[in-house]
């Protein structure tokens, strides 16, 4: 149960930095790729001369990007071959790596898939052990950007600030402009909690979940 409690809370608390964007990183990879695969399929084309296909055709534009993808993606089928010295001399030294960094782009990828979700949870413990005598403001809309910029000019750090909103967008925001935020309702007891107000020097914007100590 606690391993349970301690996912469901790291999904809902977010911290500032320490995160690549997930689409924006994916996008830059496949990127790579295609263009990794485009390169191929250009020195595959200026050399056709140098290639054959199964049926001692030329190659075209199509058949050098068809070749390049699987070549590169070390499927390999073996219908279209480099035959001239100068092909298979420039396809070791050109079409080799570029296959080994499609597998590491590949490798990395996947390895960051996984492990990412466990980097998360480790700094949603470690800042849950050292999150004392912060302040939580709750909601991120004008009220609370405003509060906020009133503590910041009483010289209050923005590691010792804690968002708490329901609309995913406004934690995003938070955690955009530099806060640890934590996302749901601040009128509920356990997302209170997540933001460890029992621990804070003072919440503002609910009275009811308003704790202060001296």
């Amino acid at each position: 149960m606690a391993r349970g409690h301690g996912r469901l809370h790291s999904e809902v608390v977010r911290l500032p930095g320490g995160r690549l964007g997930p689409l924006a990183t994916l996008a830059t990879r496949v990127a790579v790729a295609a263009g990794a695969i485009a390169f191929v399929a250009l020195i595959a084309y200026v050399q056709r001369k140098g290639y054959s296909d199964a049926a001692e055709d030329g190659i075209s534009l199509l058949d050098a990007f068809y070749y390049a993808s699987v070549s590169v993606t070390t499927t390999g089928y073996g219908d279209i071959t480099p035959r001239s010295d100068s092909a298979r001399l420039v396809n070791v030294l050109e079409a080799t790596p570029v296959r080994i960094l499609f597998l590491v782009l590949l490798v990395a990828t996947t390895v960051e898939t996984l492990s990412g979700r466990s980097r998360h949870v480790l700094r949603v413990v470690n800042w849950s052990r050292h999150m004392k005598g912060h302040i939580v403001v709750c909601g991120y809309g004008t009220k609370g950007r405003s509060a906020i910029a009133s503590l910041e000019g009483k010289e209050v750090e923005r590691d010792r600030i804690v968002v708490v909103d329901p609309a995913l967008d406004s934690v995003e925001s938070a955690t955009e402009d530099g806060y640890a935020a934590v996302h749901g309702d601040a009128a509920s007891a356990v997302v209170l909690r997540r933001a460890h107000v029992a621990d804070a020097r003072a919440a503002s914007s609910r009275p009811t979940a308003t704790t202060r100590r001296s």
